[in-house]
């Protein structure tokens, strides 16, 4: 149990070293259950281009994750 806890703990140090728009974007759409095109239409963009946002926090969190494992 104490390996998951230190995995959850990892996520959330690499959570909070994502850009706030990044932070917000990923709670909205994952913890919230927000569309993305709900999303995309509240900050004047297109599906599209919110799905490239979406990827690229996904890309960052991935990258600081892993830095947080290899620490």
């Amino acid at each position: 149990m104490s390996c998951l806890f230190g995995v959850q703990k990892a996520v959330a140090r690499a959570f909070k070293r994502l850009m706030p728009q990044q932070q917000k974007l990923l709670y909205a759409y994952y913890i919230e259950n927000i569309p993305l095109a709900q999303l995309a239409k509240q900050h004047g963009i297109s599906r599209q281009a919110m799905q490239q946002h979406k990827h690229r926090a996904l890309a960052a969190l991935t990258v600081f994750f892993n830095d947080e494992l290899n620490q």
